[in-house]
């Protein structure tokens, strides 16, 4: 695997590491994985208390390294690698240097995630976005989403001796009433319950995968509580669309038209 450090000036002193510890940490947790096909790109930002990653599931080539939007464009203030291999599978991992450990945070999964210093929280994160590459792409983990990852990541840094810890936030049983929940969760059962088939009308942009008003064919739903549900495009590519993002082209009338299309 090919690792390429960008940090911003001072971000590695605040973080009390150095340009060495970044890729060894990274490939001690890597070892036994085939990684012969990924690289790996780490973002250390000085002025900065955010963190995230990532792992592309479609093969990248080096005149798409640089996102053009969303949270990725930050790869635009770096120069790009000259030596990236013609194809790749790539992962991105970002830390703000302004997070102070020891770190206690919640991820939007609700597991919440203990780190005692720079280089666990980085061990843990990048174990995270290489549970998603063994699974895309080596056909390991089957049907292992967020919380599969988080288990397999603890597991595979704690036994590293990486000073993790982790646990899953039981989510409360009753929540106020809110009107606005009510309808995005009548939403969500709607498209849920529709059949494959059905056609699907783009609502929001969905970075250059999906445009704004395309019609797309639903393939299948994902399981609960995902909030994504599989959708085909016309040139016949595949992707996990968030329901939000997505209406039905021709609405169910009826709850017993719903029930009906879902028998």
């Amino acid at each position: 695997m090919k690792v390429y450090l960008f940090a911003e000036p001072g971000a590695l002193r605040t973080l009390e590491s150095s340009e060495q510890e970044v890729p060894e940490v990274l490939s001690a947790v890597a070892r036994g994985t085939p990684t012969e096909e990924l690289v790996i790109c780490v973002y250390l930002l000085r002025r900065n208390k955010s963190w995230r990653g990532v792992y592309y599931r479609l093969w990248q080539n080096p005149d798409s390294f640089r996102a053009r939007r969303g949270h990725w464009i930050i790869s635009t203030r770096f120069e790009t690698p000259t030596d990236l291999p013609e194809r790749y599978r790539l992962i991105r991992v970002l830390i703000g240097a302004r997070l102070t450990y020891p770190m206690r945070a919640r991820d939007r999964s609700g597991f919440e995630h203990t780190y005692q210093s720079f280089r666990d929280h980085l061990a843990d994160l990048f174990a995270h976005e290489l549970h998603h590459y063994r699974r895309y792409h080596l056909g390991l983990h089957p049907r292992e989403g967020e919380a599969g990852a988080n288990r397999w990541a603890l597991k595979r840094v704690q036994s590293l001796n990486f000073a993790v810890e982790g646990r899953r936030i039981p989510r409360p049983k009753h929540r106020p009433f809110s009107p606005a929940l009510w309808i995005r969760k009548l939403h969500h059962e709607r498209l849920r319950l529709a059949p494959t088939g059905s056609q699907l009308r783009v609502t929001y942009r969905f970075d250059d995968r999906l445009k704004r008003g395309e019609i797309v064919t639903l393939v299948r739903p994902l399981r609960r509580p995902s909030p994504r549900i599989a959708v085909r495009t016309a040139q016949g590519k595949e992707w996990w669309a968030p329901m939000d993002w997505l209406e039905l082209e021709t609405p169910i009338t009826s709850e017993r038209q719903l029930k009906r299309s879902h028998v």
